[in-house]
């Protein structure tokens, strides 16, 4: 990988046989090691009340944790404890940067028992500027390190610090944590079963070591792309993967309206349907045998979900080819996408939509997709990224992704936004110019009886 422009620094835990002259970090050990294996919950509380954070321990002990893809995701969207496609929140990290920093790691890097922003990650980013987006791949135990490290996308000029375990290794490490521990004071009263397990302190200082031998980086770019192990084409995952029974219900719903030939996709909010909607639902159609549109069900717009569905039911009803299906709780909600209904304040936000596409994924599969549409984004940071994720993400499927060019009214992009904002003035004359008339006529209807 360094061959072609990837830096890969490995950095070994810290180990106790260097602390062999701490009786009172031993000690400490000893202590919450007892209590950990008496009672998980005590433990979580005992540790929170070590480090003075009290007020994480309801969201830590609400985590939860997947490991049906060979490695562990973990799920929270809490105040202080957030988990964004089953990896820690990092705090700063923007979309528009120059440079990549992977961290892979146990808790240590996770971020255990501290709040999103005292992370390594976040304390690290914080220090390193916008320049560098910051990733967290910690994870609760090392086990499936190697397999997600290897599920990753790598491109020249990233940066990947694995913090390793270092039983089995026969090379020396480019930097040993103990370095990091031994300039901390009283180190007993930051940490609790593990020197792995610890507080905002320690953090700090491992994120400080951390800087400077990211700093000293060279960035070695170099036009190759995105840079992968194995096959370019990947294997879709099987459903039970996905490990969710909700899921498994709906897909067995869809299969009914499976169909022959080549299919296409839109996945739409409709928020509420306008003519450009129709516009990228007419142009997609032409293009395919058949199109499903799948309209956002998470009932968090402006609009309920049951008049954009029938709206955009009765304003595509004259195209033959095009199917209407509920998206279900699996597509763009608050469980894949939760930022989808934040993103007017997430504003330059770093977006992974990976885990929300490998549903689609499943759903593709069943219906025989092979293509997903797209109107392009000019104006929305959030769904400008997300039409990046699919761009890359789907391709590595096997399923294409069609970006079309969005409708204007004259000099202006059709946006469900504008609509909304006339709508607040009562500038119906303006609406009518945006929208089909079985939208106008709902629009219509719905302020007279305001």
């Amino acid at each position: 990988m360094r061959e072609l422009g990837v830096e890969c620094i490995s950095v070994s835990t810290p180990r106790l046989s260097k602390m062999l002259n701490r009786p009172d970090v031993l000690f400490s050990i000893y202590k919450f090691k007892k209590i950990r294996k008496k009672n998980m919950t005590d433990f979580i509380t005992s540790t929170n009340n070590h480090f003075n954070t009290e007020y994480l321990t309801d969201e830590h002990l609400d985590v939860k944790t997947v490991c049906s893809k060979g490695y562990a995701e973990l799920f929270h969207n809490g105040e202080k404890v957030n988990y964004e496609n089953g990896f820690r929140r990092t705090v700063g990290s923007k979309a528009v940067h120059k440079r990549r920093v992977w961290l892979y790691g146990p808790c240590l890097i996770l971020g255990s028992y501290v709040s999103d922003e005292n992370t390594i990650p976040s304390l690290l980013q914080k220090m390193l500027g916008e320049e560098y987006l910051i990733l967290n791949r910690g994870q609760p135990n090392a086990y499936g390190l190697n397999l997600l490290m290897r599920s990753a996308d790598y491109r020249a000029g990233d940066i990947v610090l694995y913090v390793r375990h270092d039983s089995g290794y026969t090379s020396k490490a480019d930097f040993d944590l103990i370095q990091s521990y031994k300039k901390i004071n009283n180190l007993s009263g930051h940490i609790s079963d593990s020197l792995m397990h610890c507080d905002s302190v320690v953090n700090k200082q491992i994120a400080e070591d951390f800087f400077e031998i990211v700093k000293r980086v060279p960035n070695r770019t170099q036009d190759c792309g995105m840079l992968r192990f194995g096959s370019q084409i990947k294997r879709i995952p099987e459903l039970y993967m996905l490990s969710n029974d909700s899921f498994e219900e709906y897909i067995r719903y869809i299969r009914q309206f499976k169909l022959s030939g080549r299919n296409g996709a839109i996945v739409m909010n409709c928020n509420p349907f306008t003519k450009g909607h129709l516009y990228l639902i007419t142009e997609a159609a032409q293009k395919v045998d058949n199109l499903y549109i799948f309209v956002v069900e998470e009932n968090r717009s402006y609009f309920p979900f049951e008049d954009r569905y029938a709206l955009v039911k009765e304003g595509t009803s004259h195209l033959e080819n095009v199917c209407v299906l509920k998206s279900g709780k699996f597509v763009i909600s608050s469980t894949t996408l939760p930022g989808y209904f934040e993103k007017d304040q997430l504003g330059d936000v770093y977006l992974d939509a990976s885990n929300d596409l490998l549903l689609f994924l499943q759903i593709a599969k069943e219906l025989n997709i092979s293509v997903r549409f797209a109107g392009h984004e000019p104006l929305d940071r959030f769904t400008a990224q997300y039409n990046l994720n699919m761009r890359s993400v789907l391709k590595k499927y096997g399923v294409d992704f069609c970006e079309i060019d969005r409708k204007k009214a004259g000099d202006e992009y059709i946006s469900a936004s504008i609509v909304r904002e006339y709508l607040k003035q009562n500038k119906f004359d303006e609406i009518k110019k945006l929208v089909p008339q079985c939208t106008y006529e709902y629009l219509y209807r719905k302020d007279k009886e305001l």
